[in-house]
Order: structure tokens, then C-alpha cells, then sequence
């Protein structure tokens, strides 16, 4: 198995010069965990933090502990199966505790499968206990948890005890386009609002089945076009 990556520091860590930092298997053994803590955490252009396997081995989880993350133009954060891979155990997962997430990119934050097993979790929550999660899109960015093949896609969780408030030219979504199973998008807290045109959606344009939304809340404020 591929040793574990722990980056820590007390205010801010910075991803610059289309630096990657990556945790991957391509044999039998499982990759590493990739884990970041931090007051803040700033993906600049072209930036990557991700874990993927394209053997046999599971590809490793990504966890991340920031009050604010800001995911620059092309940049991701993202847990992968290829297609090359005959891993049966699944994807890896992805678990963010944050206040605020900024997603300004045409890229973002992902789980996907391309092979036989299915695709990891995608799990958004306050940073350090809070009551309030912020996400924030523009320029196309999404949070996606897909299948491109026989494995079925990850679920995408989203929690927070009291606001979770997301916004902006983006999108939240769980898709198939083959024979795999899109997953689901939960959304739990006591008030929600969506607006300027952000978009959940679940959806197949293969033989799969479509996910599912699920939304748990008190009070929904849909506003602007969402």
C-alpha cells in the first residue's frame, strides 16, 4: 500500500504554479489518504489535489479540515476510478468540513468511475462543528459525483445543523451515460437557500438509472433563476 500525505498548518496552505498533489495506485495495493488541515486552503489555476487508482489496488480518501477553500480556475479536488482499473472495492472518498467554499472554476470537486467499481462519496460539512455551510460557484464549477461505466456513482452528502446557502453559475449534480447506477444528493439542515442560478440536478443519458435528490429542511428559499 502507497503511504499517506498530511499537510497541516495554523493559517493558510496555497497550491501554486500548476502544482498537484496526488495520492495513486496503479498495482494491487491501495493508495494513500491525502490529508489537509489548515484556517484556510487556496487551489490557484490549474491546481489539483486528487487520488485515483488505475489498477487493482482502491484508490485513497481526501480529507480536508478549512474554514474557507477556494477552488481556482481548473483546479479539482477530485477521487477517481479509470477505466484501466479492475479495482472491486470502490472509489475513494472525499470529506470536506468547511464554512465557506468557493468554486470559481470550470472544474471542481469530484468522485467518478470509469471501471467496474463504483465511485466514491462526496461529504460536505461545517469546518470545526459550525451551524452554517456557504458554497459558492461561478463560471461553471460543480461538485459531481458520475459514472462513465458499469459501477455505480457516489452519493453527495450536504449537512450543516442550522444554513447551508449556495449560490452562483454552478452546479450540484449525480449523472450517468452507461449502465451504472447514478447516486444520490442529500441535503440536510434546518434552512436552505439556492440562488443566481446554481442548479441540483440528478440525471442519465445512459442505460443507468437516474440518482436521486433528497432534501431535508425546514425552510427552502429557492431565488434567481435556481
Amino acid at each position: 500500500n502507497a503511504g499517506n500525505i498530511t499537510i497541516t498548518a495554523p493559517k493558510k496552505i496555497e497550491l501554486t504554479n500548476n502544482s498537484q498533489l496526488k495520492a495513486d495506485t496503479q498495482g494491487s495495493g491501495k493508495a494513500g489518504t491525502i490529508t489537509v488541515k489548515s484556517q484556510t486552503l487556496n487551489l490557484d489555476e490549474k491546481t489539483s489535489l486528487t487520488t485515483r487508482t488505475s489498477g487493482a489496488g482502491a484508490p485513497g480518501n481526501i480529507k480536508i479540515e478549512a474554514e474557507t477553500i477556494d477552488i481556482g480556475k481548473d483546479a479539482k479536488i477530485s477521487a477517481t476510478i479509470t477505466k484501466d482499473s479492475t479495482n472491486t472495492e470502490g472509489g475513494g472518498s472525499i470529506e470536506i468540513d468547511t464554512n465557506t467554499l468557493n468554486i470559481s472554476g470550470t472544474l471542481g470537486i469530484f468522485a467518478e468511475t470509469e471501471g467496474l467499481a463504483d465511485a466514491g462519496d462526496l461529504i460536505l460539512s461545517p469546518y470545526k462543528e459550525g451551524s452554517q455551510l456557504d458554497i459558492n460557484f461561478s463560471n461553471n464549477g460543480f461538485i459531481s459525483a458520475s459514472t462513465k461505466s458499469k459501477g455505480d456513482g457516489g452519493k453527495i452528502s450536504i449537512i450543516a445543523p442550522e444554513n447551508i446557502n449556495i449560490a452562483g453559475q454552478g452546479e450540484i449534480r449525480v449523472t450517468t451515460n452507461n449502465t451504472g447506477n447514478a447516486g444520490t444528493i442529500e441535503i440536510e439542515t434546518q434552512n436552505l437557500t439556492t440562488s443566481d442560478k446554481v442548479s441540483i440536478t440528478a440525471s442519465t443519458t445512459g442505460d443507468g438509472n437516474a440518482g436521486e435528490i433528497k432534501i431535508d429542511t425546514k425552510t427552502f428559499d429557492l431565488t434567481t433563476g435556481t
